[in-house]
């Protein structure tokens, strides 16, 4: 409660700051506060295109939503900004996912998966490259 009221009160001094709106969306998002975080990260995106993760904390929110197209747009244009951010890559893959899309996200990123899993050789048969 005392960090929502301080980034509150932030915003009100410095309505131009992006990240007091980029704080306060992730804050709410966490506590479920769906509607009120979408609009907050958008006023943060719209402030500076550039910051990776409000991009990506709104795909987040909008994945929550079950708003899946737009949340993999979101993705993708946290990777665009950071495109070996391994949060960003694992928001991807969870969107895809959800639209039934895995062959597509596995082939997409395969190596960084294997990557962020430690390993560069998976023992799933359908996770290998294939020869």
């Amino acid at each position: 409660v005392k960090a929502q009221k301080a980034l509150e009160k932030s915003i009100k001094i410095n309505p131009k700051d992006p990240q007091s709106y980029y704080q306060l969306g992730k804050l709410l998002s966490s506590k479920g506060e769906l509607s009120r975080a979408q609009s907050l990260l958008s006023n943060a995106i719209s402030l500076d295109t550039t910051y990776g993760s409000s991009h990506y904390e709104l795909g987040i929110v909008l994945l929550k939503r079950g708003e899946l197209d737009s949340s993999k747009e979101e993705f993708q244009k946290a990777l665009k900004i950071e495109p070996e951010n391994s949060d960003f890559i694992i928001g991807m893959v969870q969107v895809l996912v959800e639209k039934n899309q895995f062959d597509q996200s596995l082939r997409r990123y395969e190596d960084e998966i294997r990557t962020l899993m430690g390993t560069r050789v998976f023992k799933t048969p359908h996770l290998q490259n294939p020869k």
